[in-house]
């Protein structure tokens, strides 16, 4: 462990975003591996900023560590520039937490978003050592299972994934966990093992089915190779989300990520039955949290973590029946935490319009998916084009950026449909002069939907769309869309069948990974893996299915019937629409009244009434460690608000509508440098006795970052970025690297000067780093190697060191250099 920790560390200086890999986080779980029974490995196949974002993570990682017994920690798929080094350097793929091998736990834990991050997977467990297929793993090789919406058709994956979850993990995790801890204490063989997780509901082994086909190469028949495995698996389901867990304590990153707020879910499932969507479908019944468990569950997330925005997150927030006195009352509850609300993309009909003056200021999101009332009968999803652009005025009026989502190739879709997009689009813009930007999304066809026997359309078919789109939509609205070979192969395998594993194996082969990110995404190779696989994809993605054929994913039991399914195709054919089968949100929001004071909302008009002056100012010093260097100055300046908001310190305020803490850094420290000399300047509201602050502020701080002084100085104090101009640092030097050292130091320093390139956003620049060289001294070589350097601001010491010791980029950025203090020259 010891050597793979010194891998870990010389690895970090020579990629991208080395914070993704370091686990040290705010709210993470670090246990002793040798003290439990189990160890969980919970994988997400993409990056840290995406996976770190998604909740069912959050959840089953508070719930397994829950557990005495039982540690989980956390896993993403390292970016490309890390997965090529950890190749080279045999380095393999470890978990964040403590940096243990993956193949050292007993299970690792996938999350199956969508069907693009299958290669991701493929590419995690090879870095791991891992066997790709379940059939080669013995002994004493980690269990592999698969969860989330992927795993409601798992046969495209079945060759590789030992078991799959259907349903909600929640539900489950803890019985197979005890299966697992079980058998280790028994034994038995993997075979065994399966067999018993076969037992537990909801729980989908695909090597204990046997898989047929017709001569035509329509499924035939999944069946149990054995007695006493179940012929359809269940999906898992929390009968109440008021008694299921939810995490508060969300563990708080160090980089900005997808979703960097406090995420709320109010309300799982949707019951309005758009024949689209999967998650309408698998998600139900429809199901709420309370106003009360939802204060509470908020009220500590914002103590706990320090978020300064709250999300409410569900399939449609706008569907929550007490919406408008859930945000009055968060609004009450949270105001002197200064915490903003905000809301997911909506539907037109139910964008709460009258409590925009509560939500933070951002762009709103509204997902129309089609522009003519016909198609919109076909896909149940009804709303009348009048109300729409009165909610398109009423978002004008209050100068918000808009944003529209639409679909594309839906059964049904005519010419003018497409071209109708156009003109409402004309139409929207004409109305909302702000902002407008608009969204366009390929129709895939989803497993358990109304239209999954549907087809999507054929590719040159939606890429004609595009472009039409893109021609013709006005320039003064931003026009984006989904890459449609990607959207392609997504469909492809959304309703594939375990033959598609040995293409998704060929094409990881051939380099495939990270397919939903466009620059990544190598459409051309997956042509060539269905090529050499024999494999014809438009079988899978664009033929349409008749209702009496099997599908592969007939034997996962969603909880609605088959005929429900067809009877809904079929009323899309005939144009007719199903009204919601559930309650929905009948708040009366003409004035909205807040719960906790009884009085109307605010408006954000003028000055908002929680900014706050400065009464006092407080300089701290603080020392930035090896645990924290790789944190950039921007993420560091998050770090430190968020800290003072935990420790509930009386910081000041700017008076914008977005309030901003009074808080000012010296002069940014590079990447990868330790510091002894940091400062920043804090404002307060209130008097506080400086040595509390930095005690209190060390309570809070995450490792690797102390407050080392803190003193009161003037308000009118100058900035300190006009206070420092220089600062000394000290680089531990190779020491094969310098012949005769003094010498070369006078050299460099007699120089008039010394042009070097660097690298900015803009392309290369040329600098002339001498004049800002203020001295430069090298200690006893024998004893210490440690080159001490005096140099401006502008320049970086890692630019004077290659300079001087005619380094390589890769060993400049390997080099430990430490600022020892910021000083005015």
């Amino acid at each position: 462990m010891v050597f793979l920790e010194e891998k870990i560390k010389g690895m970090l200086p020579l990629i991208s975003r080395p914070a993704r890999y370091l686990g040290n986080e705010i709210n993470s779980i670090h246990k002793d591996h040798n003290k439990v029974d189990l160890k969980v490995a919970l994988a997400f196949p993409d990056t840290y900023e995406v996976g770190m974002s998604h909740l069912g993570l959050k959840i089953l990682y508070h719930i397994l560590n829950g557990q005495d017994n039982i540690l989980a920690e956390r896993v993403y798929a390292p970016w490309i520039d890390a997965q090529e080094i950890m190749k080279k350097e045999n380095v393999p793929l470890f978990s964040l937490e403590s940096h243990t091998p993956l193949k050292s736990f007993d299970l690792i834990g996938f999350s199956l978003q969508h069907e693009l991050t299958y290669t991701n997977i493929l590419s995690m467990l090879d870095l791991a050592g891992i066997p790709l297929k379940s059939k080669e793993r013995r002994g004493s090789f980690p269990l592999i299972l698969a969860g989330g919406p992927g795993a409601y058709n798992p046969e495209p994956l079945a060759d590789f994934i030992d078991c799959f979850v259907i349903g909600e993990g929640e539900e489950v995790i803890l019985e197979i966990a005890q299966v697992l801890i079980d058998h280790k204490k028994e034994g038995g063989s993997k075979e065994e093992l399966l067999i018993k997780l076969a037992g537990v509901s909801g729980v989908y082994v695909p090597s204990l089915y046997e898989v047929s086909y017709y001569p035509d190469g329509t499924y035939k028949a999944v069946k149990p190779i054995r007695s006493g495995i179940p012929e359809r698996i269940k999906r898992r389901v929390a009968p109440s989300l008021n008694e299921a867990y939810y995490p508060a304590k969300f563990i708080l990153p160090f980089l900005s990520i997808i979703h960097d707020r406090i995420v709320l879910e109010v309300r799982r499932g949707c019951g309005r039955g758009c024949r689209f969507c999967q998650a309408g479908i698998i998600y139900r019944p429809p199901r709420e949290r309370s106003i009360d468990s939802l204060l509470s569950l908020a009220t500590e997330a914002v103590q706990a973590t320090g978020y300064e925005e709250l999300s409410l997150s569900s399939l449609n927030v706008g569907d929550y029946r007490e919406l408008t006195e859930l945000i009055l009352s968060l609004k009450g509850r949270l105001a002197p935490f200064r915490i903003s609300l905000s809301l997911p993309s909506s539907r037109v009909d139910t964008f709460p319009l009258p409590l925009e003056g509560e939500l933070k200021r951002g762009s709103i999101t509204l997902a129309p998916e089609a522009a003519q009332e016909p198609l919109r009968k076909v896909i149940n999803k009804v709303w009348k084009r009048e109300e729409f652009l009165k909610t398109v005025e009423r978002i004008a009026s209050f100068r918000r950026p808009l944003k529209l989502y639409f679909m594309l190739g839906l059964p049904g879709e005519k010419e003018e449909d497409v071209q109708a997009i156009v003109e409402l689009a004309k139409e929207v813009k004409r109305r909302h002069p702000s902002r407008v930007s608009l969204s366009l999304a390929p129709f895939v066809p989803k497993p358990h939907t109304p239209f999954q026997w549907r087809g999507q359309v054929e590719l040159f078919e939606l890429k004609e769309k595009i472009s039409y789109l893109k021609r013709s939509i006005p320039r003064r609205i931003e026009v984006r869309a989904h890459n449609p070979e990607a959207s392609f192969l997504e469909a492809v395998f959304s309703r594939g069948d375990r033959r598609l594993g040995e293409v998704l194996l060929n094409a990881y082969k051939k380099g495939c990974r990270f397919d939903s990110w466009r620059e990544e995404f190598k459409f051309p190779l997956w042509q060539e893996a269905f090529v050499e696989c024999n494999i014809d994809p438009s079988f899978y993605a664009i033929r349409k299915r008749d209702y009496e054929e099997l599908l592969p994913w007939d034997h996962i039991d969603i909880g609605m019937s088959k005929e429900f399914l067809v009877e809904e195709d079929k009323k899309a054919t005939r144009s007719v629409t199903q009204l919601p089968n559930y309650p929905v949100n009948q708040s009366k929001t003409d004035q909205p009244a807040n719960r906790q004071t009884g009085k109307p909302a605010n408006r954000q008009t003028g000055k908002p009434a929680n900014w706050q002056t400065g009464k006092q100012r407080i300089r701290i010093k603080f020392t930035k460690g090896e645990e924290i260097k790789y944190i950039s100055h921007l993420d560091l300046v998050r770090v430190f608000t968020r800290t003072m908001r935990r420790a509930r310190l009386p910081v000041a305020t700017t008076c914008g509508f977005v309030p901003r803490e009074k808080i000012s850094f010296s002069p940014p420290l590079p990447l990868g440098l330790t510091s002894q000399g940091e400062y920043a300047d804090i404002e307060f509201s209130d008097f506080i006795n400086p040595e509390k602050l930095k005690a209190r502020l060390n309570e809070e701080l995450p490792s690797g970052l102390r407050v080392k002084e803190a003193e009161s100085i003037p308000l009118k104090s100058k900035s300190l970025m006009a206070t420092f101009d220089c600062a000394e640092y000290e680089v531990k030097v190779p020491l094969n690297k310098i012949q005769d050292p003094g010498s070369r130091i006078l050299e460099f320093l007699a120089q008039r000067e010394f042009i070097i390139k660097r690298e900015t956003k803009k392309g290369i620049k040329e600098i002339d780093i001498r004049p800002l060289i203020l001295k430069l001294e090298l200690s006893d070589l024998i004893s210490s190697n440690i080159l001490k350097m005096l140099l401006k601001i502008k320049v970086r010491p890692q630019e004077v060191a290659r300079a001087l010791l005619n380094l390589s980029k890769e060993e400049t950025l390997k080099l430990v250099i430490e600022r020892k203090n910021l000083l005015k020259s």
